[in-house]
């Protein structure tokens, strides 16, 4: 199941799994698109009996690479310095929602996926997830809010009453193993109802925190100096 771009000859070169004989026993999809849904500031949006997929991460790639955190965060070091801060920055959401309120998503499945499937980042409010099939997903399958909410001195810019209810997420994380299934960071009301998850990993579910109050150039918190 290993492949490798030779960028100089323009050929994937592929290494089959034991039981892919030739060429036309594998089905292969090389996505190139890192969002396939990106909501910000909207409201009442809703999916259903949907399923998405093949979508891809590309910055672990970058020669910035991708450096494990804990709790699906990395570490974006962009030291001068011995003095400067390296901020942890959350694995990104192929389905990304900032500053939305009651977006749903019911009986969607969402497979193939190169980073988190859903993120409700900050300011996501009254949202869901129900129903929802999450197989093959590299990162977490739902992440929930950021780490500077609790700077958030506005009600209505904090993360708060959202739900993932009655899902299934089957070996997920299968790349970035030190995300968990289902992540809520600073939140408020974030509920988790009826979910079946198995072959995690890391930790099934991680609920609320942060490092310090300082805020970083991407928005959230930065770790401690290194």
């Amino acid at each position: 199941g290993s492949f490798f771009h030779d960028s100089a000859a323009d050929i994937v070169r592929y290494a089959p799994r034991l039981g892919e004989t030739s060429p036309s026993s594998v089905d292969a999809v090389l996505p190139l698109v890192e969002v396939l849904v990106h909501g910000a500031d909207v409201s009442a949006v809703s999916f259903s009996d949907l399923t998405f997929e093949h979508a891809t991460w590309l910055l672990p790639s970058t020669p910035a690479g991708f450096v494990d955190d804990q709790a699906g965060t990395h570490v974006l070091c962009r030291r001068t310095s011995r003095n400067d801060y390296c901020p942890l920055i959350p694995v990104p959401g192929n389905l990304h929602f900032e500053r939305s309120k009651s977006v749903s998503f019911t009986n969607c499945s969402f497979e193939h996926l190169g980073a988190a499937a859903v993120y409700f980042d900050i300011g996501c409010q009254d949202s869901l997830v129900s129903r929802g099939n999450f197989t093959d997903v590299s990162g977490a399958a739902v992440q929930i809010g950021a780490f500077s909410d609790y700077n958030q001195s506005i009600a209505a810019n904090r993360t708060a009453n959202n739900t993932v209810e009655d899902s299934t997420v089957t070996g997920t994380p299968v790349e970035f193993h030190g995300s968990a299934a289902l992540t809520a960071f600073i939140t408020q009301g974030t509920t988790f109802r009826h979910n079946e998850i198995t072959d995690t990993p890391y930790s099934a579910i991680t609920l609320g925190w942060g490092w310090t109050t300082d805020v970083g150039e991407h928005g959230y918190s930065c770790c401690q100096r290194v």
